[in-house]
C-alpha cells in the first residue's frame, strides 16, 4: 500500500510539472504591431486554457473585452503584479502544434495602462516600447494549480469516455450472445423436432414394410 501511494503521489507531481513549463520572453502581435512578452507552455488544449485564464480572471474580478482575438483585461489592479500599477493584459492562447494538439502556448502582454494603442496605429506611426511587469513570468506559473487541476478532469473525463465505451460494446456483445444462444436454441428445438419426426417416419416405413410383405405373402388365386 505504502509502494502504491508513493507511485500516485510520483504520478501527480510529475503530472504537475509536466502541465505547464515557462518557456521565457517573447514577442506578440497585437493590433498589427509586434510587442514584448512572456510566454508559458499549459499541458491542456488551447480552448481549456482559455477557460483557465477566464475563470481565474472572473475570480480576481475582471472580464475580457468582447471580441474575437486574444484576450483583453483593461485596467487590472492584482496583487500577483502589484497593486500600486495598473496594467493592461493581453492573453494570446494558440495550440502547441498540430501534433500535440492537446497543448498550449500562453502569451502574455503586462503593459502599464493605457500604454498600449486602443487600435492598429497608422501608417507611419511607431509603437511604443513597453516594459513587461517583472513580475508576469511568476503571475503566469501562478495559473498552475488551476492547469493541473483541469488536465486531471479531462484525464477523468477521457478515461470515463473509455470506460463507457467499453461498458456499451460489453452491452452489445452480451446482447449479440443472446440472439446468438436463441438461435442455437432454436436450431435444438429445431434438430429435436427434426429427430422425432424421423422416428415417426421410421415407424411409418416399418408399418409400410409389414404391409407390403404381408400383401405380396398373400396373392390372389389364380
Amino acid at each position: 500500500m505504502k509502494h502504491f501511494t508513493l507511485m500516485m503521489s510520483l504520478f501527480f507531481i510529475a503530472g504537475s510539472l509536466f502541465s505547464q513549463t515557462y518557456s521565457g520572453p517573447g514577442t506578440l502581435s497585437y493590433n498589427g504591431s509586434k510587442y514584448a512578452c512572456d510566454i508559458i507552455e499549459f499541458g491542456i488544449p488551447a480552448s481549456e486554457a482559455e477557460g483557465v485564464i477566464k475563470d481565474r480572471m472572473k475570480a480576481l474580478g475582471y472580464l475580457p473585452e468582447k471580441g474575437k482575438g486574444p484576450l483583453v483585461f483593461k485596467n487590472v489592479r492584482i496583487s500577483e503584479l502589484g497593486e500600486d500599477q495598473a496594467y493592461d493584459l493581453i492573453f494570446d492562447v494558440s495550440r502547441k502544434s498540430r501534433k500535440e494538439s492537446d497543448r498550449s502556448v500562453v502569451s502574455l502582454i503586462s503593459a502599464k495602462a493605457g500604454e498600449l494603442p486602443a487600435g492598429k496605429l497608422k501608417k507611419g506611426e511607431q509603437a511604443p516600447t513597453i516594459v513587461n511587469s517583472p513580475k508576469a513570468p511568476a503571475f503566469l506559473g501562478s495559473f498552475n494549480t488551476a492547469v493541473v487541476q483541469k488536465a486531471y478532469e479531462l484525464d477523468i473525463l477521457a478515461m470515463t469516455k473509455d470506460l463507457e465505451k467499453s461498458q456499451k460494446e460489453l452491452d452489445n456483445l452480451v446482447k449479440e450472445q443472446g440472439k446468438i444462444e436463441k438461435k442455437i436454441q432454436d436450431a435444438q428445438d429445431d434438430l429435436k423436432k427434426n429427430q422425432r419426426e424421423q422416428e415417426t417416419v421410421k415407424a411409418q416405413i416399418e408399418s409400410q414394410k409389414k404391409q407390403l410383405e404381408e400383401k405380396k405373402a398373400t396373392p390372389p388365386n389364380q
